[in-house]
């Protein structure tokens, strides 16, 4: 391979130049710029070669009809994204800093993120709608009742709760750990099948482990609490 094709010079094209960006979300903008990083390369090879701003505008345009690039550090916002970040955090109850508490961003970030002042990556808008979503000990306030019921349609019952979850110190990034007595004729693939259900309720990961294999002194039976 040509020496060339590993240029990092960028084009001063007035392609590059006129170049906007419109993306739903950070993870369109990742691809818009993996296919920019491409055409950059590609383009920096033509030019090297004497093919001029023609040969350049020519590669501009292997990028998809939806990709558009980006002319400036501000065009890889979003106009919407600081909104969604704010509403989110909005409707899940949490101020600036509760978020911050429960993501480990700090709060100055956060704000600038909600304003628009900075750019999140993909990663990060992840990691903070993880730690919108409701903490184990949350989801189960919530939903006592209505997993108390769906358990019973499994043929499960005295439903309790352990681990971090039944001690107050879960974290976003908790299990909600669920012990309970299954009837006789309840196996393995009803108590899978009973997990994810239960996650789709309470919008959390659940684990569910049952007490008849349990001795009687097993740590998970001691510290276990009614849900």
């Amino acid at each position: 391979m040509s020496p060339c094709c590993h240029s990092t010079d960028t084009p001063r094209s007035s392609a590059f130049r006129r170049a906007s960006v419109s993306v739903s979300n950070d993870r369109s903008y990742s691809l818009a710029c993996e296919y920019r990083s491409r055409v950059i390369r590609a383009s920096s090879c033509i030019r090297s070669r004497g093919g001029g701003p023609r040969a350049v505008k020519q590669v501009c345009q292997w990028l998809p009809p939806s990709f558009i690039l980006p002319s400036s550090p501000s065009a890889r916002y979003h106009p919407d994204m600081s909104e969604t970040l704010r509403d989110s955090r909005e409707r899940a109850g949490l101020s600036q800093a509760q978020l911050a508490l429960r993501s480990g961003v700090a709060q100055p970030n956060i704000a600038a993120y909600e304003s628009g002042r900075r750019n999140p990556s993909a990663a990060m808008v992840d990691r903070l709608r993880s730690a919108m979503r409701p903490l184990p000990h949350e989801a189960l306030e919530q939903h006592r009742e209505e997993l108390k019921e769906l358990a019973a349609k499994y043929g499960l019952s005295n439903v309790r709760v352990f681990g971090s979850a039944g001690q107050g110190t879960d974290t976003a990034q908790s299990d909600l750990d669920i012990l309970v007595t299954r009837s006789p004729h309840v196996g393995l693939l009803t108590i899978a099948e009973f997990s994810v259900v239960a996650e789709q309720l309470l919008g959390v990961a659940v684990d569910v482990v049952t007490d008849g294999g349990l001795p009687a002194d097993h740590p998970i039976l001691r510290s276990a609490v009614a849900a």
